[in-house]
C-alpha cells in the first residue's frame, strides 16, 4: 500500500495521526495490533505500546459516522478522497480497535483533557469605546474592542467599522447555528453534556433583542434591510412535517 507523501488536512495533529495510521496499517506493526485487539484483558499501557493512541483515536474519528461528518465539513473538500480512503482502511484493518476496552479507556481519558476548563486565555471580557475616525461631513464610525483573559490581560486590541463588527457577528452565529445542527442527533439520543443551559439562554435571547434593535436603527442610516429574509435552512425547517 502507498503511503501518501503528505497530507494536509489544515489540522497537524490530524495529520499526523492519519500518517501513522497508513505508516501502521502498511508496516510490520499491522500483525502486533491485530494481536493486541483479540487480546481483551491488555492494560492500557501495554496495548499503547503495541497500538499507538494516534491510531486508536484517528480510527474512532474516521469509523463513527458522526465524527467523520464533521471531519469533511472541517477540512479542504480536495483532501476528502483522502480521508474516504483512510476511513476504508480503518474500517478494514482496525475496525474493533476503538472497541478495545484499553481502547476505550484510552479514549475517554483524551475527551477528559479535551473538557472545557478555567484557563487564562480564555475571554473573560469585552470592552469597547466608540470613535468617529476623519472630519465631518464624512467621519467614519469606528469601534475600538478590547478582549481580555481572566487575569484581566489585554488578548486582543483592535479597531473595527461597522462592516468588520457584522462581519464577525454574521460569522459566529453562523458558526453556532451549523454547530448546534451538526449536534442535534447527539442531543436527541442525549449523548451531550450542556452547562449553563440558564446563562446560554439569557445570551441568545439578548443576541436577539440586540439584533432587533439593529433592524430598527438601520433605516436611520439609510441601510435597507430585508427583515422578511430568510436561510433556506431556515424555511426548510418550517415546513410542517408529514
Amino acid at each position: 500500500m502507498r503511503i501518501p507523501e503528505s497530507i494536509n488536512t489544515g489540522n497537524e495533529m490530524l495529520d499526523s495521526d492519519l500518517k501513522e495510521l497508513f505508516q501502521v496499517a502498511a508496516g510490520p506493526r499491522l500483525q502486533a495490533v491485530h494481536g493486541a485487539i483479540k487480546k481483551r484483558n491488555l492494560s492500557e499501557p501495554d496495548f499503547a505500546k503495541i497500538a499507538p493512541p494516534s491510531v486508536i483515536r484517528v480510527t474512532h474519528a474516521l469509523t463513527d459516522p458522526e465524527n467523520f461528518k464533521s471531519l469533511l465539513k472541517q477540512c479542504p473538500v480536495e483532501v476528502h478522497p483522502l480521508l474516504k480512503k483512510a476511513k476504508g482502511l480503518a474500517q478494514k484493518e482496525f475496525s474493533d480497535l476503538p472497541s478495545h476496552p484499553a481502547a476505550s479507556r484510552i479514549l475517554e481519558k483524551e475527551a477528559e483533557d479535551k473538557k472545557p476548563r478555567l484557563n487564562y486565555n480564555t475571554i473573560s471580557r469585552i470592552s469597547w469605546i466608540s470613535e468617529w475616525v476623519g472630519k465631518p461631513p464624512k467621519l467614519l464610525p469606528t469601534v475600538r474592542i478590547g478582549l481580555r483573559d481572566r487575569r484581566d490581560e489585554l488578548l486582543l486590541d483592535t479597531t473595527v467599522d461597522w462592516d468588520d463588527l457584522l462581519y464577525l457577528i454574521q460569522g459566529l452565529s453562523r458558526i453556532l447555528t451549523e454547530h448546534m445542527e451538526e449536534s442535534l442527533e447527539l442531543g436527541r439520543a442525549s449523548l451531550l453534556e450542556i452547562p449553563d443551559k440558564g446563562e446560554l439562554s439569557n445570551k441568545i435571547g439578548n443576541t436577539r433583542a440586540n439584533l432587533d434593535r439593529l433592524l430598527e436603527l438601520a433605516p436611520e442610516f439609510d441601510i435597507e434591510v430585508d427583515s422578511e429574509k430568510e436561510s433556506e435552512k431556515t424555511r426548510r425547517s418550517k415546513k410542517p412535517k408529514g
